[in-house]
């Protein structure tokens, strides 16, 4: 089921606060970027469990840019990749920025240390290129399995998680267009890599 309120934009979440999206109990799971805004939305008695899958930042910046250029954005209309990664256009930082809550402005390692600790302490992990270890953390932390609705669920998600995931616009590692996508995401790609370590550590700790 799905419920027809747009969290993806902090005046959608300002919409579903004010409709009472969270207590009417209407949605098992929210899903947006904005997980700075998303806490304004619960209380001490709607309390959350925050869950993440993390794509590598180069081809995450990739996958945004042609996805606004498909949409027909126009200020991308004529742009190349490497012309939007030079540009005010591009996410500078984005995941670290919006952990470290530091939307405006330089950032630097004391803000990524900062989106690590919120990272290791409040989030399930997962990674887009290894969905079914994903998937398996996360059916055990949530208790998805004992939902009535899973065996009907199965078929779906299986083929999700058995679709491997390949990048629709790879770019080549240490190619120029890869040099300008990590100079705007540096910090976002030392996150990655440290969302990766945290993986495998919350492997260990749930036995999987």
């Amino acid at each position: 089921n799905y419920t027809n309120v747009n969290i993806a934009t902090p005046q959608g979440i300002t919409r579903a606060l004010n409709l009472g999206l969270v207590p009417a109990h209407l949605s098992d799971t929210l899903v947006s970027a904005h997980v700075d805004l998303i806490p304004s939305l619960y209380n001490a008695n709607d309390r959350a469990r925050a869950f993440t899958v993390f794509r590598h930042p180069i081809d995450r910046a990739a996958s945004m840019f042609y996805f606004l250029q498909g949409t027909g954005y126009p200020p991308l209309k004529n742009m190349t990749i490497d012309d939007y990664a030079k540009s005010p256009l591009i996410e500078n930082n984005w995941l670290v920025r919006i952990l470290s809550e530091s939307m405006t402005g330089p950032i630097n390692m004391d803000n990524l240390e900062i989106a690590k600790e919120v990272l290791r302490r409040k989030f399930i992990v997962g990674l887009l290129d290894n969905k079914r270890g994903s998937f398996a953390r996360f059916d055990h932390y949530f208790k998805w399995k004992e939902s009535p609705k899973y065996e009907k669920e199965f078929g779906c998600r299986k083929q999700l998680m058995d679709e491997k995931y390949v990048p629709k616009h790879p770019i080549r590692k240490d190619s120029d267009t890869w040099k300008l996508l990590l100079e705007q995401n540096r910090f976002d790609v030392h996150l990655y890599d440290f969302a990766k370590e945290l993986f495998s550590q919350q492997s260990y700790i749930f036995g999987l």
